[in-house]
């Protein structure tokens, strides 16, 4: 796809005339920018999975990007939910989500949004009218007791009383749970779970759920053929994210 002309009316931080200027003098008029927002420059990005009942907000949860791939296509290495976060920025969030949704005429819907936490606020990044990707759901259920998966089915059908009743229900679990996409380490073969190492998960008190899949196409976007998730449950945000990492590195992943 080739774009001829370009502009940008509002950037909170960097000038509007350096997107233009790039825009200008780059071969074809094409342009790739890469995040400058985010992990990028130490700014943190929120994700906040929600449901909507009748266009009413009545469920949200908040989780942080503790690490994401320094290359192309910029994968979320680790999520985990955390309950430090700024109340005006979940504020700023949840009705940001709601005036979207608003705006897109959605009123019962499960919803996962991202955001770069600048020092305007929340900025959106990302937003969807279905569970987040990967193990969000079960990261979402182990913290919450919030099933996106079944909210999702009866907002199909516009069921705006059970999405309440399952909003109603939710309840937070004191251990903070952390979730990562797993990949083979240098030099290690393709990642492959026999029986021992299933065993092995199984039995480890903190593992909540995991995952591991063989797409060929992954190789087109620059990630590996075998793919794996783990979702974990580990004291407070720090300690999460480290018995993911732990678990990994005794399977010789990333």
């Amino acid at each position: 796809m080739r774009s001829t002309s370009s502009s940008v009316s509002r950037s909170p931080a960097v000038p509007v005339d350096i997107y233009e200027a790039a825009t200008k003098t780059s071969p074809d008029h094409l342009l790739i920018v890469a995040p400058f927002l985010g992990q990028k420059d130490s700014k943190p990005e929120i994700c906040c999975d929600g449901i909507l009942a009748n266009g009413e907000l009545v469920f949200s949860a908040f989780s942080e990007k503790a690490r994401v791939a320094s290359e192309p296509p910029y994968e979320d290495l680790r999520i985990v939910t955390s309950d430090d976060l700024d109340p005006g920025v979940r504020e700023a969030a949840r009705d940001v989500a709601a005036q979207l949704a608003a705006k897109l005429g959605v009123r019962n819907c499960v919803f996962h949004a991202e955001f770069w936490v600048t020092g305007n606020g929340p900025q959106l990044s990302d937003f969807m009218t279905r569970p987040g990707g990967g193990l969000i759901p079960e990261m979402v259920k182990a913290k919450w007791g919030v099933d996106l998966r079944a909210a999702h089915v009866y907002a199909s059908f516009a069921m705006a009383d059970e999405l309440a009743r399952i909003a109603r229900e939710a309840k937070t679990a004191p251990e903070q749970v952390a979730i990562g996409s797993l990949y083979s380490a240098p030099g290690k073969t393709a990642m492959m779970l026999g029986n021992d190492e299933r065993a092995t998960l199984a039995e480890d008190k903190r593992v909540i759920a995991y995952s591991v899949v063989s797409e060929f196409s992954n190789s087109a976007v620059g990630s590996n053929d075998s793919r794996g998730a783990l979702c974990v449950r580990g004291g407070d945000s720090a300690g999460a994210v480290a018995a993911l990492d732990d678990i990994a590195a005794r399977f010789g992943l990333v």
